[in-house]
């Protein structure tokens, strides 16, 4: 589980590691971070 900043880089390394995961997307506040093959489009 991901609960503070600290914890972001421990569940990255988890989730490179699971078979067929093509990114993660890690959201805290009001900032967004992704890692892998992940596109982010916007709705209006």
């Amino acid at each position: 589980s991901v609960s503070s900043k600290a914890d972001i880089g421990a569940a990255i390394d988890v989730g490179k590691n699971i078979e067929g995961v093509k990114g993660i997307v890690v959201i805290l506040d009001s900032k967004i971070g992704v890692w892998g093959e992940v596109e982010l489009t916007g709705l209006t």
